[in-house]
């Protein structure tokens, strides 16, 4: 106990060293990852405000570049007009290509600044007209002459869009220049908190790195302190598991001698069962015979007697009539207990294989067969809907016939008889029934008769006996035997609920399928 306590404690002690550690590398990550994640975003503003502080130079130089290339494409073509030298439309030519190349760049450059959204705009339709006036008054000199020309010049026609130009690069500059100084702000700002960020990083980085040193250390020692208590304890319970494995090899000794003692208890109970069977089949091939043989000189009995009360009924006193009509009630009564007995015992040997049944079609038969008796005594019986099962026809009839009869031979007196019978589908799970099939249908038979007190509820379904005398109610006392092997036969089962002078309710489960001895119903 003291070893299983010490292993214990050493490992929970390990396991919650180990508990530390990982927290203690949790949170440096978390811290960690922290840090970075800061870092990232002072590194992302830093860069991004000095790209955008990029543009916004750009921006300032091409719109500058732009009108410094408008100015000499105006003064080559004045030149040209004044002096009608074509050289000064060289320069004025290269002018116009440098025109459309910074008015593309300028408007990349712009593309993501909603304040200069509308001075591009403007500034590309302004420059196209401006240099188609331009071309213009180059046509004019060349069709009408330097004079006219000339005078176009001194006229000033182009300085309007020209100012108007002016203006509107002047004002996208200004923009860009308030955006350079504004971008250029943020980047010094950025570039502080870069530097705090790497600071603190470095800050935290080292003052982990350094407890993480500290517990480990620690952790290690403590470690090494109780690994030497484990060991200790490990030699003491290798010592004790040697000890258990010896008692443990007497026990299995003793085992073994124990199973092999079952093991002849199971064979000797596999013979006796065998034996039993045997006894079983020998006792209904007495019960077939001694039914047979009985019958010859019960016949031989009732023909005799018979013959003696026709003939000599007359001539006898009447002590010797009652005599002999006692003589053949008891014969009567014994070729019905033989038959009965007949009966009871080919419910096996003369069983029929299991084929769907329809059961309410039997009862509806047997109601049939026993219309005379519910007409005789005045009863009713009520049939609901009967499903169908895999069953032996013939002995489900005999039951069913056997529980009705029964039903309406003990009703009470000046009372008809009212039998119910219902059925219903039940689930072995929902029922804990320990049966081999899942499904099953249960059927109730039941009566508003005289009832029986349930401590006889054993003895009713036992050959032979009965709960009346003979006086009272007639019968041999077989026919709830012979419904309890038939139940059984079908892997079933059969009981009953009563209260004396209350009537009685018979239940009957049945396997709505059979696993063996099923075949097709023709």
């Amino acid at each position: 106990m003291f070893i299983t306590a010490t292993i214990a404690l050493q490992s929970r002690d390990y396991m919650g060293g180990m508990t530390r550690v990982r927290i203690g590398f949790v949170t440096v990550i978390v811290i960690l990852v922290v840090n970075g994640f800061f870092f990232y975003r002072a590194a992302m503003s830093l860069q991004n405000s000095s790209l955008q502080m990029a543009q916004s130079r750009e921006t300032s130089r091409a719109a500058r570049t732009l009108l410094i290339a408008l100015v000499d494409a105006e003064t080559g073509q004045r030149g040209y007009l004044i002096t009608g030298d074509e050289r000064y439309l060289e320069p004025y030519k290269n002018s116009l290509k440098n025109i459309h190349s910074l008015m593309s760049e300028l408007k990349d450059l712009t593309a993501d600044n909603a304040n200069q959204r509308d001075y591009i705009f403007t500034l590309e339709k302004t420059i196209p007209d401006k240099i188609n006036d331009l071309e213009k008054k180059i046509e004019i000199q060349k069709k009408q002459g330097q004079e006219v020309a000339r005078q176009i010049v001194l006229s000033d026609e182009g300085k309007k869009k020209m100012d108007e130009i002016r203006a509107l690069i002047s004002d996208i500059d200004l923009i860009a220049t308030t955006d350079l100084r504004k971008w250029d702000e943020q980047v010094r700002t950025s570039g502080r908190q870069f530097n705090i960020a790497i600071l603190i990083s470095s800050f935290s980085a080292l003052l982990l790195l350094s407890l993480i040193y500290v517990v480990t250390i620690r952790y290690f020692r403590e470690r090494v302190e109780k690994e030497k208590v484990l060991t200790e304890a490990n030699a003491l319970l290798e010592s004790r598991v040697n000890e258990r494995t010896k008692l443990l090899a007497e026990t299995n000794e003793q085992l073994y001698e124990e199973i092999q003692e079952r093991k002849q208890t199971g064979e000797k109970l596999q013979k006796f069962t065998v034996d039993l069977e045997r006894s079983n089949s020998a006792l209904q091939d007495f019960a077939f015979v001694a039914s047979h043989d009985l019958q010859e000189p019960l016949r031989i009995i009732q023909g005799f007697s018979g013959r003696i009360q026709s003939k000599f009924s007359e001539n006898l006193p009447p002590e010797g009539n009652d005599f002999l009509r006692r003589i053949q009630k008891a014969a009567k009564r014994m070729e019905g207990l033989i038959l009965d007995l007949l009966a009871y015992s080919r419910l096996t040997t003369k069983s029929q294989p299991f084929v769907s049944t329809n059961l309410h079609t039997i009862a509806q038969e047997v109601l049939d067969d026993l219309e005379e008796t519910i007409n005789r005594t005045n009863g009713r019986v009520v049939l609901a809907d009967l499903p169908t099962i895999d069953a032996d026809p013939l002995q489900m009839r005999q039951m069913i016939q056997n529980l009705v009869a029964n039903a309406l031979k003990f009703h009470k007196a000046n009372v008809p008889p009212i039998v119910v019978i219902n059925s219903r589908i039940i689930d072995k799970e929902s029922e804990e029934h320990n049966t081999r099939e899942k499904e099953f249908c249960e059927i109730t038979i039941k009566d508003n008769g005289i009832g029986f007190d349930e401590k006889y509820l054993e003895r009713i379904f036992q050959p032979f006996q009965r709960l009346h005398s003979q006086q009272d109610y007639e019968g041999t006392g077989m026919g709830l035997a012979v419904c309890r092997k038939i139940v059984e036969r079908h892997d079933g089962e059969i009981t009953a609920q009563s209260i004396s002078g209350q009537g009685t309710t018979f239940i009957v489960t049945l396997p709505t399928t059979q696993i063996n001895e099923v075949t097709t119903s023709e």
